[in-house]
């Protein structure tokens, strides 16, 4: 079984924004995902975060957003992402109950991220929100170190 991986908001902008704190681990985690043949997963409300975290960056140092638009759309099509919207009326209780549940300490899209690791039964977020680590039956891949448990868990010695 390969590593599957739903890809967090807080990796991918670091992974597209070269200036972002974490960007060289994300390339570096990008690299590694790629040599073990990973299959990320990419949620449509992720997508949405990132195109406006990156916008509005661009707008913060006074560059032009379209190239970054434009950068995002050609690296991950709307072909490739898992749709989530239809889900919300049918979750909604229940990412408030896990709301709830982390006292707060997971956003909405974080709980929604959750259930839909869950009911997928994808066991690896890739993400710089430690948040994550406190979320049960999930590993958060935000180091090198964690890559390689994960290799454990999916090829068992």
């Amino acid at each position: 079984m390969s590593l599957r991986v739903l890809v967090d908001t807080s990796f991918l902008v670091a992974h597209l924004d070269e200036q972002d704190t974490y960007h060289h681990i994300a390339r570096t985690l990008h690299h590694m995902f790629r040599d073990r043949g990973a299959k990320y997963i990419y949620l449509d409300f992720v997508v949405n975060e990132t195109f406006t975290v990156l916008t509005r960056r661009a707008l913060a140092r006074k560059v032009d957003p379209v190239p970054v638009i434009q950068r995002v759309r050609k690296e991950i099509p709307a072909e490739i992402l898992e749709w989530t919207g239809l889900e919300l009326p049918r979750l909604w209780e229940h990412i408030l109950d896990t709301m709830e549940e982390y006292k707060g300490r997971l956003s909405f899209h974080d709980c929604l991220l959750v259930l839909i690791a869950r009911e997928g039964n994808i066991k690896w977020v890739a993400s710089f929100d430690r948040s994550f680590d406190k979320v049960t039956g999930i590993r958060r891949i935000g180091t090198a170190e964690a890559l390689a448990e994960s290799d454990q868990d999916v090829n068992p010695v």
